[in-house]
C-alpha cells in the first residue's frame, strides 16, 4: 500500500478520450524542394525533344512555318521564365501587416480582428492558402506547380494559362514537323 499513487479528485481527472488523441505542439516542417530541380528537368526535356527534332531533319527551316515555330518556342521560354521566377502573390507577413496598420489612415482596419496563418504567420484574407512547398501563404492560390517550381496564384495565373496554351501548341507543332 505504500507504492500506490494517490487518487486524483473527480475535478482533476482527464477525459478518457484525451489520452487517445496525440497533441502536436510543433508544426511539421515542409518538404524540402530545390527551386532549380524543376527548371533543370524542364530544360532537359526541351533540349532532348527539340534536339531529336533537329537530328531527324524535321526542324522547319523555310517559310512561315519556321517563323511560327521559332516565335512559339521563344514565347514558351519567356512565359516559362515569367511564371517560374515571378512572385505568385505572396501574402503579407505579420510584421508587414503590423507596420501597415500602424498608420493612422488604417486605424479602422486595425480595430477589426485579423487572422494569421499558423505556419508562416502571414495575414489570411479570403482565398489565401499556405503552400507547404514554398513555405509561404499565396493569395488566390490555385496550386503549386512542380514543373514551374512555383505557385500559381493571383499574379501568375494568367501567365500560367498562356504558358500552357503555348506549350500545347509547341507540342503539337513538334509532333507535326517530326512526322
Amino acid at each position: 500500500r505504500g507504492t500506490s499513487a494517490p487518487m486524483a479528485s473527480s475535478s482533476q481527472q482527464a477525459h478518457p478520450i484525451a489520452f487517445a488523441i496525440p497533441v502536436m505542439h510543433t508544426i511539421p516542417s515542409p518538404r524540402p524542394q530545390s527551386r532549380w530541380q524543376p527548371r533543370l528537368v524542364w530544360l532537359a526535356l526541351h533540349v532532348v525533344g527539340l534536339g531529336l527534332l533537329l537530328l531527324s531533319g524535321g526542324w522547319p527551316s523555310k517559310g512561315p512555318a519556321c517563323k511560327w515555330f521559332t516565335a512559339v518556342l521563344s514565347l514558351s521560354i519567356i512565359l516559362y521564365g515569367a511564371a517560374s521566377l515571378s512572385d505568385p502573390g505572396y501574402a503579407d507577413t505579420a510584421a508587414m501587416t503590423a507596420a501597415r496598420l500602424a498608420k493612422p489612415e488604417h486605424l479602422e482596419q486595425a480595430l477589426m480582428e485579423q487572422s494569421y496563418c499558423v505556419h508562416c504567420h502571414a495575414e489570411l484574407r479570403a482565398r489565401t492558402k499556405h503552400c507547404h512547398d514554398c513555405c509561404r501563404c499565396v493569395r488566390r492560390m490555385d496550386h503549386h506547380c512542380w514543373w514551374l517550381g512555383n505557385c500559381v496564384g493571383e499574379r501568375t495565373h494568367c501567365i500560367f494559362v498562356c504558358y500552357l496554351a503555348c506549350e500545347t501548341f509547341l507540342l503539337f507543332s513538334t509532333c507535326y514537323f517530326a512526322v
